[in-house]
């Protein structure tokens, strides 16, 4: 259902999406150093995502005034789970969004999983779920991951 969109390693970046009605899950990665870890702020939380989707999304960010978010452990990982509605100003569109922010202090990287629906008229919290599912599958160990696969 979901298909690779846009996005890959060089770019730290993977867009999935799937239509009808219209969603999408992306994970990003950047490197990270131990003066950073477990310190996210919403701020660059913000300023990160909304820069990400000026080059993948036509333009979308986040409405700042709606963001909540909770400090977790997501796989062992320390991070917060976030929510919000998302906008694309030029479009006047816009949706829910929920997503992560994580610091996998082993491989050095920070991440963001995040999902989003757009879907006008429909009821959008099973889509915004059927994202946040995509997302909770998420291992930063690729090795792990792809032994797992193996033994399927």
């Amino acid at each position: 259902m979901f298909e690779w969109e846009k996005g890959t390693p060089k770019e730290r970046f993977l867009w999935l999406r799937a239509l009808d009605p219209e969603r999408w899950v992306f994970v990003y990665w950047e490197p990270l150093d131990s003066t950073q870890y477990k310190k996210i702020s919403l701020s660059w939380l913000v300023r990160t995502r909304d820069s990400l989707c000026q080059i993948y999304y036509e333009g979308d960010s986040l409405m700042k005034e709606e963001l909540t978010y909770r400090r977790i452990y997501f796989r062992n990982l320390p991070g917060i789970k976030y929510r919000a509605r998302w906008k694309n100003v030029k479009k006047v569109i816009g949706g829910p969004v929920v997503g992560y922010v994580l610091d996998d202090i082993e491989h050095k990287r920070r991440y963001i999983l995040d999902g989003a629906v757009f879907a006008p008229g429909v009821r959008k919290e099973p889509y915004l779920r059927h994202c946040e599912l995509i997302m909770l599958s998420f291992n930063p160990d690729a090795r792990a991951f792809l032994d797992s696969l193996s033994t399927r």
